[in-house]
């Protein structure tokens, strides 16, 4: 079977990515197998991060429920509905008498603005913890991508129990920081 350039490429990055996962490699292994061997590498990564991650803010945690919400089959988010999701999430929480954020949070004041959440969700959770590894923020179309070979690997019952586990450690959190 003759390879293009593209799949010589993808199969050599899948093989590394193998290889740095100490996932032993037969000679003859396909693409198909490297990339099951990579996805549910990825997968449970990420499934241990959050499992394992104690929240510092809230913004991790609601930023996961929102993509898994917002996303289309793509893995792909308007940037404009995840602050929309914010936004409701935490007017949301003040309408409700309960604790909305530490003191130090944007979240906390009165006078925040759209713009002070795409900054949050920009720099916070999208760039400086464990999920840079899995969204990234695309400028040209205003959207946030998740991993496609992440993504791709999440079945509904996944999605549903990473939006548990977030809902838990939003809990946990809330429980925290409201003695």
């Amino acid at each position: 079977m003759k390879l293009s350039e593209g799949d010589k490429k993808n199969c050599l990055k899948k093989l590394l990515a193998l290889a740095e996962q100490n996932i032993p490699v037969q000679p003859t292994i396909c693409h198909q197998e490297a990339d099951f061997y990579v996805n549910s590498s990825t997968k449970k990564e990420f499934f241990t991060k959050l499992r394992t991650k104690s929240l510092q803010y809230s913004y991790i945690a609601v930023l996961i429920k929102a993509l898994i919400s917002k996303a289309n089959s793509n893995g792909q988010a308007q940037l404009e509905d995840i602050i929309d999701y914010f936004w409701n999430f935490y007017n949301d929480r003040k309408q409700k008498g309960l604790v909305v954020e530490q003191e130090d949070s944007v979240f906390y004041k009165d006078n925040y603005t759209r713009v002070d959440i795409r900054k949050i969700i920009l720099f916070n959770p999208v760039k400086r913890s464990f999920l840079a590894n899995y969204v990234a923020f695309n400028k040209s179309t205003n959207m946030l991508v998740i991993n496609s070979s992440f993504w791709t690997t999440l079945t509904t019952s996944n999605k549903k129990a990473i939006v548990e586990m977030a809902d838990e450690k939003l809990t946990a959190y809330y429980n925290r920081i409201s003695r």
